[in-house]
């Protein structure tokens, strides 16, 4: 019987496990100013990001078609509390912002993006905040 338990106790560890890695990034939201993701600008607009992957870590960001979609890489980040909203998370560098997290209503796992060469330069000189933008999960 005490074997049982153990099983069940792992099994239930490994569900949870695998659940919160197979969480998927599908959201649209209207950002109102230029951002930065890695090395590319982004207009202010309207853009979809999707994870491409099953692991969430790859996630494509569409919907300025002058600038085109890319792919993202990002690593999972973990809050105590899951997130009351659907929410992309700016770093604003000076007058620039950089894409540094995005959350989904409902997880206390969301996805973040590394630092690029420049906010890591600009960050040195300025004083960074964080910016939070609504978004809407798209299906």
């Amino acid at each position: 019987m005490k074997n049982l338990r153990y099983f069940l106790l792992a099994f239930a560890l490994l569900l949870t496990a695998v659940a919160a890695g197979a969480q998927e990034t599908k959201m649209k939201a209207n950002i109102a100013f230029d951002f930065t993701v890695g090395d590319r600008v982004y207009p202010a607009g309207q853009y979809l990001l999707n994870s491409i992957t099953g692991d969430g870590a790859a996630i494509r960001i569409d919907g300025n078609p002058e600038v085109g979609a890319a792919l993202v890489l990002s690593h999972a980040c973990e809050s105590t509390k899951p997130s009351k909203q659907t929410k992309l998370v700016f770093q604003r560098v000076g007058e620039n912002y950089f894409l540094h997290q995005v959350w989904v209503a409902g997880n206390s796992i969301g996805r973040e993006f590394r630092a690029s060469r420049e906010e890591v330069r600009l960050a040195q000189n300025h004083e960074t905040e964080l910016v939070i933008v609504a978004a809407n999960i798209t299906k």
